[in-house]
């Protein structure tokens, strides 16, 4: 394993940030970590992945079933079965993987890398925004494509997407991101909340 630090100037997430958007779209499958710095307690879940540029995603979640998290282009929102529940963020920015990825590729933050074998791992320590403090980006050279995505907030809490069988097609299938309210749900703000 070779390990090297580097300035942001010349990214190491250049080949992923290309890849994704020269790609029209990409998915597979992932499993979702969450560590809660307070409690110290972990959950997990998982889904399939859909990621399209610049901004589009759309988790969809098999666990717990019928969950999902995207952004549409213009609505960030979730979907919440088990309290019938859309919950809308149209004040934010999408936090998205590509988001991530592409402010990280521009900043001025510090990067490290790991590389072993096809894998490369690069670590990135700076104000990334929406307080997010680091990030780790995993890709496999051979490719560029992802396979890890984990980010720790100003609170220490972590956030890990490890991602499986990455596809890539020229474009999403149709209406893959549409935001699509289930019947009987309540569509909410937070204000509302």
């Amino acid at each position: 394993m070779v390990l090297l630090a580097l300035s942001a100037s010349a990214s190491l997430l250049a080949p992923l940030a290309e890849r994704i958007g020269d790609a029209g779209y990409l998915t597979g499958s992932f499993t979702q970590i969450d560590r809660w710095a307070l409690t110290q307690e972990e959950e997990t879940s998982s889904g399939t992945l859909h990621l399209a540029h610049p901004s589009l995603f759309l988790l969809e979640y098999s666990d717990p079933d019928g969950w999902l998290s995207g952004f549409d282009g213009e609505m960030l929102y979730t979907i919440e079965p088990d309290i019938r529940q859309v919950i809308l963020y149209p004040y934010e920015a999408p936090g998205s993987f590509l988001h991530f990825i592409e402010r990280a590729s521009d900043s001025s933050a510090s990067e490290t890398v790991e590389v072993s074998g096809d894998s490369i791992i690069v670590s990135v320590t700076g104000d990334l925004g929406e307080g997010i403090q680091r990030m780790r980006v995993g890709y496999t050279a051979s490719d560029s494509l992802p396979f890890l995505f984990e980010t720790d907030d100003a609170n220490g809490n972590r956030t890990t997407y490890l991602m499986e069988s990455m596809e890539t097609s020229d474009c999403p299938p149709d209406g893959i991101f549409d935001m699509i309210v289930p019947e009987g749900f309540v569509v909410v703000s937070p204000e509302g909340l």
